[in-house]
């Protein structure tokens, strides 16, 4: 199962693919009519794009400030980013779920890296057609860019590294308890990057 996933991976494999670690802007906003989401605005939505970043938390924070609501629709197309702004989003989610406040969460082309755990967070989640998610920890990515790896046994960097690793790590087989064990933590710890479309995702029950 685990090759046949690396294999539709590399099929849809793209240039320009980022790790977790980087820190550059993304948007994070209410979707406007104009956006790609066939015309459809619905209220409560949150479309996050781009490269996330640590102050894109502070914005998703006062995104989600209405405790009124009963619901939250997190759009994603992103290419990932840091993985302290992805701790503090998905601590947020759990805060408004604690409080009976439903979160959907859909991939409208791509959710990777940091947007595909921010993704898993959702009660519930789909994905539009075509769509596509990646998953990797930062230890993974790290030891594959080879030039990087130096940092993964770096006493401070490393440290910080395990622990964001352990945390998504648990939050995974927590969230995503209908994914045969052994294959997640196979996509987590693999040294790399691991691609797959809408559909492998349904068959491995994240969706």
């Amino acid at each position: 199962m685990f090759k046949k996933i690396l294999q539709k991976g590399r099929e849809i494999l793209v240039a320009g693919m980022v790790s977790l670690l980087l820190f550059t802007g993304c948007t994070v906003n209410m979707p406007q009519p104009q956006a790609p989401l066939h015309n459809v605005v619905g209220e409560n939505e949150i479309m996050i794009t781009g490269i996330i970043s640590d102050s894109d938390f502070k914005t998703f924070y006062q995104a989600t400030n209405d405790d009124t609501v009963d619901s939250y629709t997190i759009i994603l197309n992103t290419n990932g980013g840091g993985g302290q702004a992805c701790v503090g989003i998905m601590n947020r989610i759990e805060e408004l779920q604690a409080k009976g406040i439903k979160v959907h969460t859909r991939v409208y082309s791509k959710a990777y890296s940091a947007g595909f755990f921010i993704w898993m967070m959702g009660d519930t989640r789909t994905m539009e057609p075509g769509s596509t998610l990646m998953v990797h920890t930062s230890r993974s990515q790290l030891l594959f860019d080879r030039r990087h790896a130096i940092m993964v046994d770096d006493p401070q960097r490393g440290i910080l590294f395990k622990s964001l690793d352990e945390w998504v790590i648990a939050k995974s087989f927590e969230k995503l308890p209908n994914v045969d064990r052994m294959t997640l933590e196979t996509m987590l710890m693999y040294d790399g990057m691991t691609f797959f479309n809408d559909e492998t995702a349904k068959e491995l029950g994240m969706w």
